[in-house]
């Protein structure tokens, strides 16, 4: 053979080729986990979304289904129910944090702390300006102790004491207080 020859038949290796998997040799679980991944990747890739969203459903702005206590709410689910089926039992628990029954959030769903504080600040402010009641009008029940006769009655004129201009602290004059005397 002659050495051009020799060089054909030698196979120059690619060293960017991809390893053939040995598919004979593969194991279940492998097998398993590559069609799971096929499968969860066709199931992303679809526009539906699993969010128990319906035909008419009314849709938030996140593009999720809007709260509807009918459904969402499993105390006024059962009260609903029970006008059909006679005797169907409803769960002594809270209503959702969403249901306006909710007599904790009243429908805002979870509060933060700051959303709590703000509530609680709200509630006194408007309990410090409601309209006085009238049996609160004619009460003394706000009254002070002497029922404002030191605010109404007269006022006493108070008599000035009258002392030297000029005293004598520890060997000092001390003159009046004059613009002179602080520059």
């Amino acid at each position: 053979m002659t050495a051009t020859a020799t060089a054909a038949m030698t196979r120059v290796v690619n060293p960017y080729a991809k390893r053939s998997q040995n598919v004979v040799n593969m194991g279940r679980q492998s097998q398993q986990r590559v069609s799971n991944r096929v499968k969860r990747k066709h199931k992303l890739a679809t526009n539906h979304n699993n969010n128990k969203r319906k035909k008419g459903d009314q849709l938030t702005l996140l593009g999720d289904v809007a709260f509807d206590s009918r459904k969402d709410c499993e105390v006024c689910k059962a009260r609903h129910l029970r006008t059909f089926i006679e005797g169907y039992r409803i769960p002594k628990r809270g209503h959702h944090s969403n249901c306006s029954r909710n007599t904790k959030t009243q429908g805002r769903g979870e509060l933060s702390e700051l959303q709590k504080i703000s509530l609680e600040d709200n509630i006194k402010y408007k309990n410090l300006v409601k309209p006085i009641t009238t049996a609160e009008k004619g009460s003394s029940r706000n009254l002070p102790r002497d029922r404002g006769e030191f605010f109404f009655g007269p006022r006493q004129r108070v008599s000035k004491m009258t002392t030297a201009s000029a005293g004598v602290v520890e060997g000092h004059v001390i003159d009046d207080l004059t613009p002179s005397y602080f520059c």
